[in-house]
């Protein structure tokens, strides 16, 4: 499983319980992960997309709660992407092309990638653990 580099601050449970309103239920490997690191840069940090035709990505960051850069906070995210939050789709990350890791909110977990050039989704992992456990040094 990847590590992740540059973690949040601790996440004090309230932080966690206001960040929830408003939101789809995420799901609980997410909900531990910001509890455990709150968001940060996993190493290595790759993934594939095999129905992209790109193929592969990098993630920039992963979202946490009470972040030093806003545009880095889940909160900021799901505000700025209301339309997709409003799908269930749920932004927890972004690569360094400028596109979004999502969690389905509505799909059991899986997390998907939002291409921002083309508006469509494409699944990457059937769960938030299974995305961490699949990142690889891409060279």
């Amino acid at each position: 499983m990847a590590s992740i580099a540059d973690q949040g601050p601790e996440v004090p449970g309230q932080s966690l319980d206001s960040l929830v309103i408003g939101l789809p239920t995420l799901p609980g490997d997410y909900l531990d992960f910001l509890m455990k690191s709150n968001g940060g840069r996993p190493v290595p940090a790759t993934f594939a997309v095999e129905a992209h035709d790109e193929g592969e990505f990098d993630v920039q960051v992963l979202f946490g709660v009470s972040r030093a850069v806003e545009s880095s906070n889940i909160g900021w995210n799901a505000k700025e992407y209301r339309s997709l939050v409003d799908r269930g789709i749920v932004p927890v990350g972004c690569t360094d092309t400028g596109d979004l890791i999502c969690v389905s909110c509505c799909d059991g977990g899986g997390v998907v990638f939002f291409d921002a050039e083309d508006g469509e989704t494409y699944e990457v992992a059937p769960s938030f653990d299974c995305f961490l456990r699949s990142l690889y040094d891409g060279g």
